[in-house]
């Protein structure tokens, strides 16, 4: 879903005119849209004739090679959402890397803020948050009382939450594996240890080999706690460290890496499962599962490490 918010540029001008200046559809593919709500208002169905007013969210449920590209992004507000999935109460988002889970005072993108633009109430929230240059799945609640129970889902182990990986070196360890951190503020990491210091908090992912490369593992972690950077963290530590992962990755990034020309760290949420209970059954009546495919850039690494 792409979202268009109209400005003063724009206001007091027929929808379907707003339509054509945006996008290369035709006047008949545009009044066809309309008619299907495939393009909204506001969240809502209106004809061609509607005048677009200041501040008017137009919704786009259409793919991204409709728009005209040449200065959009200068002449009018552009609000992204990879909806996977969206019922009254849920909705789950295929967060690219680079975009923010939620604001930190930057002028970066953020989920939340686009949730709050697009459903148009400040009761949304994330439950599943990931770090700015991890993609993939990032489930939030579109209520107050939706937010409340899938946070008490989470808590209670009833959100499984699956990332793919590729890591350096020849991974040999699978199953559960438990570190114990500690957050070091100053630098923004997490310090791991096998050891259960004073202070320390549990640290704990199941790891299972995908796939394996000449120096590569492609790995699936299951996280069981979920501690910010707990993945790259414990993977660093027990020495595979994650493709692309500057932080934790600095000693041993390999020139091959090079090629994969990444800017970013090799790790996306692929899977999510709510799984049914009945004390939650106003948000799901049985398990579900929702899935999103790597984006073009991990992909055309795997591309490489197959030729």
């Amino acid at each position: 879903m792409k979202e268009l918010i109209i400005n003063e540029e724009f206001m007091d001008m027929r929808l379907d005119r707003f339509i054509s200046k945006v996008t290369v559809l035709s006047k008949g593919e545009i009044q066809k849209l309309l008619r299907k709500k495939c393009i909204k208002v506001n969240g809502k169905k209106q004809e061609g004739s509607y005048r677009t007013k200041k501040l008017d969210k137009v919704q786009f449920f259409l793919s991204d090679e409709v728009f005209k590209e040449d200065n959009l992004h200068s002449k009018v507000s552009i609000n992204n959402l990879n909806i996977i999935y969206e019922d009254k109460n849920i909705v789950l988002i295929n967060k690219p890397a680079g975009v923010l889970s939620q604001g930190n005072g930057s002028d970066k993108e953020d989920i939340v803020s686009m949730l709050i633009s697009y459903l148009n109430t400040n009761s949304t929230g994330i439950v599943t948050r990931l770090d700015l240059n991890t993609s993939g799945i990032v489930l939030a609640g579109k209520n107050r009382r939706a937010l409340m129970l899938l946070n008490e889902m989470s808590k209670n182990k009833l959100i499984d939450k699956r990332y793919l990986t590729l890591v350096h070196g020849n991974f040999n360890r699978e199953g559960i594996i438990t570190h114990y951190g500690i957050k070091d503020n100053k630098e923004n990491k997490l310090i791991l240890s096998s050891e259960n210091a004073e202070g320390s908090f549990e640290v704990s992912a199941n790891f299972n080999i995908k796939k394996k490369y000449k120096d590569y593992t492609l790995l699936e972690v299951k996280l069981i706690t979920g501690k910010t950077h707990q993945i790259r963290s414990q993977l660093d530590t027990l020495g595979f460290p994650v493709v692309g992962d500057k932080k934790y990755n600095k000693s041993k990034q390999s020139i091959n890496e090079n090629n994969f020309k990444l800017n970013r760290h090799f790790l996306h949420c692929y899977k999510v499962t709510l799984k049914y209970s009945e004390k939650y059954k106003e948000l799901i009546e049985f398990d579900k599962t929702f899935k999103c495919d790597l984006p073009r850039e991990l992909k055309n690494v795997i591309r490489k490490l197959d030729e």
